[in-house]
């Protein structure tokens, strides 16, 4: 049998010090042991445990009965407003495990969560003073590590690899074209100054098969999907972007069919304490990014 001494020695501390507030307020031994169902010797034995642990006395002796000393009395206040501090603590816990209510965190990337949550994240929240749901922004590789190592309560990833840990729900897949800048599509002389390059975000996943057909062509990674959008505003080249990007930024045309699409999942843990918040968010998340 393994035993847990930490757990063990809280528990004998717990008991000793639960002993000396009994016996304060009893005022004698042979009362305080009835009221604990010990033997008297067994009390006294705990008592001058505790006084030989805090180098003080505790208790001097009137007649038949005992009373707390300065220092103890000093201590049963102490661990009395100790005492009501905890079972705030524990209520407060208890209220949030059961209602809806508690702060959680949810992983993302920031241009998924501008194109994808943006809209209804105020939805899901307004209403629930009490719910708290910290964004915590990262790359989809690092959102799913987060959630695996117990540091976030959900994420939203980009094509999550399965994992025996954790519950994969799909979302949606956003679109992946090919852009020119506008401005370079009004006329066949601009066409003419068109450049064979290909400006692309390093970590997109449509990424191969694309940099494959155009293996012949210069290629410039921006690794940030704004700025690789103004980019293509201006730019003599084409632009690998997801259609929601390219549509808030603006500037930018499709050229050709899409070239790929980028699927979105929310992950959660299974082991993952069931709370009504928990619950409430990761219902609403999903049935609102799904739409």
């Amino acid at each position: 049998m393994v035993v847990n001494y930490g757990n063990y020695l809280m528990e004998i501390i717990k008991r000793d010090w639960e002993y000396f507030l009994v016996l304060c307020e009893a005022g004698s031994m042979t009362k305080a042991a009835e009221v604990l169902g010990l033997q008297q010797a067994a009390l006294s034995k705990a008592i001058k445990k505790l006084e030989t642990s805090t180098g003080k006395t505790l208790f001097v002796r009137l007649g038949r009965g005992v009373r707390p000393t300065e220092y103890g009395l000093l201590l049963q206040r102490e661990i009395t407003a100790l005492q009501e501090r905890w079972n705030e603590r524990v209520e407060t816990g208890l209220s949030e495990v059961e209602s809806l209510a508690g702060h959680y965190s949810l992983a993302i990337h920031p241009t998924v969560a501008i194109s994808s949550l943006a809209d209804v994240y105020a939805e899901v929240l307004e209403g629930h003073p009490q719910l708290k749901c910290e964004l915590v922004f990262s790359t989809s590789r690092e959102a799913l590590k987060k959630v695996v190592a117990h540091e976030v309560d959900l994420a939203v990833v980009v094509k999550p690899e399965d994992h025996p840990e954790l519950v994969i729900r799909p979302l949606h897949k956003e679109k992946v074209f090919l852009y020119q800048a506008e401005n370079l599509m009004k006329s066949s002389e601009d066409n003419e100054r068109a450049s064979e390059t290909l400006y692309y975000h390093p970590d997109m996943v449509s990424l191969g098969s694309v940099l494959k057909k155009y293996q012949k062509w210069q290629k410039i990674p921006v690794a940030n999907y704004e700025v690789l959008a103004h980019i293509g505003q201006n730019a003599r080249g084409l632009t690998l972007l997801p259609e929601p990007v390219a549509k808030r930024v603006g500037g930018l045309k499709a050229v050709g069919k899409a070239v790929g699409d980028v699927p979105l999942a929310l992950i959660y843990r299974y082991d993952r304490l069931k709370t009504p918040g928990f619950e409430f968010l990761k219902k609403n998340l999903y049935e609102k990014m799904k739409s």
